[in-house]
């Protein structure tokens, strides 16, 4: 958990998702993250209610952030 820059828009305004391991850039709004840094990586996601924001997570529903769900699934988000 080590990242100065965005890999984007090289801001050094990063903020950390500890909870789900990626970085948040507050100035261009980009989303990444590392492997290693990710306590969820070996989560199976089954489904995602974007009404209600909630992913079903390992038989469980979770709230997920719009963000997050585009970055596990390989989408952009916000742009």
């Amino acid at each position: 958990m080590n990242q100065t820059n965005c890999p984007r828009c090289d801001s050094t305004r990063l903020q950390y998702q500890e909870n789900y391991g990626y970085w948040d850039c507050e100035d261009c709004g980009h989303t990444w993250g590392f492997d290693e840094d990710d306590p969820d990586y070996d989560e199976e996601i089954v489904d995602y209610d974007g009404d209600t924001g909630q992913a079903f997570i390992n038989g469980h529903w979770v709230v997920v952030s719009p963000r997050a769900w585009a970055r596990w699934n390989g989408e952009s988000y916000g742009e």
